[in-house]
């Protein structure tokens, strides 16, 4: 799989006419950090790092992996370091992480590979949130969306690993993430407060950051 992830795949040869740092990991690392409140983060199909880089920048010690070399070998500046190469059914990290993510990644993952990633997103997190779609587009013009299934599905392989399915979360019902899916084996914080923005942060980004307070999605 991880050919089909190269700089043709980022560019063009998928849904993506450009795949560039912008504002939407901004805004979801933001909701991220402001509804979630981890302290480490694993972003599983991570590509070149950005969802990494806005989450450092808020003070959360997140890592990443992706199966995409050419991803990581030209990662952002600020990620790299913190993301490494791999495939999401082999992570190389021990241990448990706050929270587990994967945006739009496991529908790239064919069956029955697709378990032993779920598998290994239940090892390293607790708390598990994902993002994807959930049926077939005629208009996808990305070919490597092999695994596409409802909500009702996904449910099902969490619950079965002894996650709940939690469909209450504020996080849920923020914009970006009317397709996301939350998994929790512990009790989540309710309690939420506005992030720090690091000083490493860009002008540019803090006038971004400053705007998430107010706008649900630019």
């Amino acid at each position: 799989m991880m050919n089909h992830f190269d700089e043709k795949y980022y560019s063009g040869n998928s849904n993506y006419t450009s795949y560039q740092y912008d504002t939407r990991f901004i805004q979801w690392s933001y909701d991220i950090k402001k509804y979630l409140n981890p302290k480490t983060l694993l972003d599983v199909g991570c590509a070149k790092g950005y969802l990494v880089r806005s989450l450092r920048l808020l003070g959360v010690d997140a890592k990443g992996v992706d199966i995409s070399s050419y991803a990581i070998e030209n990662a952002d500046e600020y990620a790299i370091g913190h993301v490494v190469c791999s495939s999401a059914t082999k992570i190389p990290f021990e241990g448990k992480f706050d929270l587990v993510i994967a945006f739009d990644i496991l529908e790239h993952i064919p069956e029955p590979e697709v378990f032993e990633a779920i598998d290994e997103l239940s090892r390293l997190g607790n708390t598990v949130f994902l993002k994807m779609p959930h049926f077939y587009d005629p208009w996808d013009l990305d070919e490597t969306h092999v695994t596409l299934y409802p909500k009702s599905w996904w449910y099902e392989q969490f619950a079965n690993r002894g996650f709940d399915v939690i469909e209450d979360h504020e996080i849920l019902s923020r914009f970006n993430y009317m397709g996301g899916m939350l998994f929790s084996k512990v009790q989540l914080n309710r309690t939420f407060s506005e992030p720090v923005v690091s000083e490493l942060a860009s002008q540019e980004e803090r006038n971004y950051f400053e705007k998430c307070k107010h706008i649900d999605i630019f």
